[in-house]
């Protein structure tokens, strides 16, 4: 038997928000995606239907739902006490997904930086011969 929807609110700044999210080409597909889940709930659509309008489970659609619905009094707050980027900030946070469990990476952020240095750095610069430049000192001789 299927359960009740979270109902959702949403205030006008919010509303603008989440539809400069939803018509965004520059965002991840996720998050736009989300955006338009809470939009259509909004709009008096049930799971099923915003299920078939953005491509999703129903559930992970009530998932939405009720993260969203269980933010708003946190959302109301930082939209009454802050400036508009850092309701925008809140708003992207709470649409995006949480950390994961997972490895621990093998190596660190200051180990992967020299790695990427080296890999960046010109041949010329290492003092290092290439072989082509041997190649052509062999061809001279």
């Amino acid at each position: 038997m299927p359960g009740k929807a979270a109902k959702i609110r949403i205030t006008e700044k919010q509303q603008a928000i989440l539809l400069r999210l939803s018509r965004s080409r520059t965002e991840g597909v996720s998050l736009v995606q989300r955006a338009n889940i809470i939009l259509l709930a909004f709009d008096g659509h049930n799971n099923e239907a915003i299920e078939s309008e953005v491509g999703l489970h129903h559930d992970a659609v009530g998932r939405w739902r009720r993260r969203w619905r269980d933010s708003w009094e946190k959302l109301i707050d930082v939209e009454c006490r802050e400036e508009l980027h850092v309701l925008v900030r809140e708003i992207k946070t709470l649409l995006s997904d949480r950390p994961r469990s997972g490895r621990k990476p093998r190596i660190d952020s200051q180990q992967q930086a020299a790695i990427f240095k080296t890999a960046c750095e010109s041949p010329q610069k290492k003092n290092a011969r290439s072989h082509v430049g041997a190649e052509a000192n062999f061809a001279v001789s």
